[in-house]
């Protein structure tokens, strides 16, 4: 494991040893934060980097829920 930061936008974890050619180092953190959002695009990806680490901005909906909503049982 090496001593390279985070590269996701206000991150200041230590000890990344997670490297994408494309994104930077991750955290473990920030990598379990990823892997919760589902497969996202790379400028999704490129967006969830640029993001500061905390409460998430995107936020996956069960596809059940939504389509449950959108035709509701009368």
């Amino acid at each position: 494991m090496s001593v390279m930061q985070c590269d996701r936008a206000g991150c200041e974890s230590i000890m990344c040893s997670r490297l994408s050619p494309e994104h930077g180092y991750i955290c473990w953190s920030c990598l379990d934060e990823l892997i919760a959002l589902g497969v996202l695009s790379h400028d999704e990806i490129v967006e969830f980097m640029s993001t500061p680490k905390g409460p998430p901005r995107f936020q996956r909906i069960d596809p059940h829920d939504y389509y449950t909503s959108m035709f509701p049982e009368k």
